[in-house]
């Protein structure tokens, strides 16, 4: 017989899959700190810091690590980042860290390639910048409120930090995501804040009586001074009904009045207006349209760099003009004319500045006091330096309040 020999079996081969390894963990660099974090004192410096780079545990040479400062804490020069090569005991030493002026808390962050940021905080003691002064002479500084909060006018006790009210007391916040403030001192002593809150329109006084407006569109803008009024667009808009009282307006100024009432002046259609809380509407005559009205001063307007009324030209070649109410029923202008510092008040009372530069700008309220760059001054000299965000106002009682922020230099 013959025997058939068939085709011998084979088993089939099984494709297999090679996967690369990840890089090992022990190849990857890890930075660390000599320290979880760093105090010192304002305007003083850091010393000492450094990192070190270390690869499955060993210290490694030759890596580029970038350290990064914020808070306001710099390398001595002033860079807030430092790129070096970490040495052969795989360390990078820092340079001398600045702490600010303000003291305050920062982060120092380094990082290398492939691998993850490390950070270690900075702290020092805070250094509170918001001060006040007054009449009598009477300073103080306002604990707790933080350098970067803005000083509010007429409400003595509250500062905007970005989009948050603070109160002094506590400090405690008492409104967040707020838009359009404006402040003011009331006829009593006390004070008003009118806000957008998230899109609503509110307000809070001195009291702690607290208001929402119904009605008043998030567009709007509250006016200081007139509680029921808001500006939309070229509107203005009374909180009862509400009500459109003129359209086409520009140039809006208001006020608060001794009386506790409210004034309005503003220009509608090219047509220099008033209205007050009584519902006395008023049309100005012979006041161009190019002319914006002087808050306080109800006959007065600013023509480029003419001060004038109805009457005609009151004062020619001006700058810097501030205008204000006073608790008697009066008015102040202060302005520079021709490079010289002046005033004119409701009895026709003209003052000439003595020793005051031509670049000082005058402030509202306080009689005798400029801003002259950061230099707050009066006519016998410096009376605060470096200082920001000033504001200032009359009190019903003839004396003033001058809020403002100062940054202490090292």
């Amino acid at each position: 017989r013959t025997i058939l020999q068939g085709a011998a079996w084979t088993i089939p081969a099984i494709a297999v899959a090679t996967v690369a390894p990840a890089a090992s963990a022990s190849t990857a660099a890890v930075l660390a700190f000599n320290q979880a974090s760093y105090s010192g004192t304002a305007c003083s410096t850091i010393t000492g810091a450094y990192v070190t780079v270390t690869v499955g545990g060993v210290p490694t040479a030759g890596r580029s690590v970038t350290t990064t400062l914020s808070g306001g804490y710099t390398f001595a020069g002033g860079s807030t980042t430092n790129t070096q090569i970490s040495d052969g005991s795989g360390r990078v030493n820092l340079p001398e860290i600045s702490v600010p002026s303000v003291g305050g808390s920062g982060a120092a962050s380094a990082m290398t390639t492939g691998s993850p940021v490390t950070s270690s905080t900075l702290s020092a003691p805070d250094v509170w910048s918001a001060k006040s002064l007054d009449q009598v002479n009477y300073r103080w500084t306002f604990p707790g409120i933080p350098s970067t909060a803005v000083p509010l006018p007429g409400a003595y006790v509250l500062f905007l930090d970005g989009d948050k009210i603070i109160n002094m007391n506590g400090p405690t916040t008492i409104a967040t995501g707020v838009t359009n403030v404006v402040s003011w001192a009331t006829n009593t002593g006390g004070w008003v804040v009118k806000y957008t809150e998230n899109g609503v329109a509110k307000s809070l006084d001195n009291t702690g009586y607290q208001w929402t407006f119904s009605g008043i569109p998030s567009t709007a803008v509250p006016l200081p001074g007139a509680y029921v009024l808001f500006l939309d667009g070229d509107k203005i808009i009374n909180m009862n009904g509400p009500t459109t009282i003129a359209t086409g307006v520009t140039n809006v100024v208001s006020w608060a009045t001794n009386s506790g009432g409210w004034v309005v002046k503003y220009t509608e259609n090219g047509v220099a207006k008033s209205l007050d809380s009584t519902g006395y509407q008023w049309t100005f005559t012979g006041i161009p349209s190019t002319a914006v009205p002087l808050p306080g001063a109800y006959s007065y307007f600013l023509n480029g760099t003419d001060i004038i009324t109805s009457s005609g030209v009151f004062a020619s070649a001006v700058t810097n003009v501030v205008s204000w109410p006073i608790s008697n029923g009066g008015w102040i202008i202060k302005y520079t004319e021709n490079g010289v510092a002046k005033s004119f008040d409701q009895n026709s009372w003209h003052w000439t500045f003595t020793g005051i530069p031509s670049t000082a700008v005058p402030l509202p309220g306080p009689y005798f006091h400029f801003l002259d760059g950061t230099d707050l001054i009066d006519g016998n000299g410096v009376v605060a330096s470096n200082v920001t965000n000033v504001v200032s106002w009359p009190t019903n009682t003839g004396g003033w309040i001058i809020k403002y922020t100062q940054v202490p230099s090292c």
